[in-house]
């Protein structure tokens, strides 16, 4: 996160994702999503109204499973590296 910028939850996860996880993020198809990618393994959440949800695919469909509400950056940080991991959801 470049400090010089105003605090956002997603600066946030993504400080946290990089910094805390050593998970390379990427900004997502569109605002509030971001991309976590380790070993090939791929994950995106997405931040909508107050929660922050993880992104999964059925064919053209896309479903969000809430993970935490926003002020819990850390602990959705935590929730994608363990299953980019392998351990997680």
């Amino acid at each position: 996160m470049n400090r010089t910028q105003t605090p956002s939850p997603l600066a946030d996860l993504v400080d946290f994702l990089e910094t805390r996880h050593g998970v390379t993020t990427y900004p997502g198809a569109d605002p509030g999503r971001v991309v976590a990618t380790v070993h090939g393994n791929t994950v995106t959440v997405c931040l909508v109204g107050k929660w922050w949800h993880r992104e999964t695919q059925s064919g053209a469909r896309r479903n969000l499973v809430p993970l935490y509400p926003r002020g819990m950056e850390w602990s959705v940080a935590r929730v994608v590296a363990e299953e980019l991991d392998g351990e997680g959801l």
